[in-house]
C-alpha cells in the first residue's frame, strides 16, 4: 500500500499495457517514458488511460505491452505548447509501477482534494439527465497546481451547481476518456482524445 492516499491527489489504476513505452522527456537530469494503460471495468467501454513513467521504475529487460499492470500516482495536468494549437493534456504519473504475474480485476479509482476553479453550471442533455462539469485546481507539495476537468451526473450535478467558485471540495471517483473530432482548418479535421473525472462523490470542506 501507498500512503500517499492521504496526498491531494491520489490515483490507483491496474489494466493491460496497451502499448510500447516510448521517451517522453527530460526533467532534472531524469527520463520518463510514456505509454497507455487500457483498463476494461465490466459493463463499460474500455478506458485509455495516459500514463507517464519515470526510467527507475521501469525494467528495461521487460516487455510491458500486453501485460497487466498496477499503477499508483497522481493526475497531472500540463499545457501542450504547439505551433497550431494550444492544449491541455492529462496523464496519470506513476509513483509506484508493478507487474501483475497474471489477468486481475481491473482498477480505476481517484481521490482528489482541491478548489472548484469556478461556478458549475447545471445543464441538462437531450435525453434528460442532469449534468455539470468544472476544473478541480489541485496543488502539489512542490507548489504547482494541476487543473482537472471533472463532470458530475444527477445528484452530483445539483449538489456542485450550488457550489460557488473557491469552493473547496473532496472528490472520488474514476478516470474516463473519450475521443472527439475538432475541425481546426477549412479541410483539417483532428481527432482528440481527453480525459476527465467522472465524480463519484462530492464533498465541500
Amino acid at each position: 500500500m501507498w500512503y500517499g492516499k492521504s496526498e491531494n491527489n491520489y490515483v490507483e489504476v491496474l489494466g493491460i499495457c496497451s502499448d510500447q513505452f516510448t521517451y517522453s522527456h527530460r526533467s532534472r537530469q531524469e527520463r520518463f517514458f510514456k505509454t497507455c494503460i487500457l483498463v476494461e471495468e465490466k459493463g463499460r467501454a474500455g478506458e485509455q488511460i495516459p500514463l507517464i513513467v519515470p526510467e527507475y521504475l521501469l525494467d528495461r529487460s521487460v516487455d510491458y505491452n500486453g501485460q497487466f499492470i498496477e499503477v499508483q500516482g497522481q493526475f497531472r495536468s500540463h499545457d501542450l505548447q504547439d505551433p497550431d494549437r494550444n492544449r491541455m493534456l492529462l496523464n496519470v504519473y506513476a509513483k509506484f509501477l508493478f507487474l501483475c504475474p497474471e489477468k486481475a480485476d481491473p482498477l480505476n479509482d481517484i481521490s482528489l482534494r482541491g478548489m472548484i476553479w469556478k461556478r458549475p453550471v447545471l445543464r441538462e442533455t437531450p435525453a434528460g439527465k442532469e449534468m455539470a462539469q468544472f476544473i478541480a485546481a489541485v496543488n502539489r507539495p512542490a507548489g504547482k497546481t494541476d487543473y482537472i476537468p471533472c463532470v458530475c451526473w444527477g445528484e452530483n450535478a445539483r449538489y456542485a451547481a450550488e457550489l460557488p467558485g473557491g469552493s473547496h471540495v473532496r472528490i472520488t471517483g474514476r478516470i474516463q476518456s473519450r475521443d472527439y473530432f475538432k475541425k481546426e482548418e477549412a479541410v483539417r479535421v483532428v481527432l482528440n482524445t481527453v480525459c476527465e473525472v467522472y465524480v463519484r462523490s462530492i464533498k465541500a470542506w
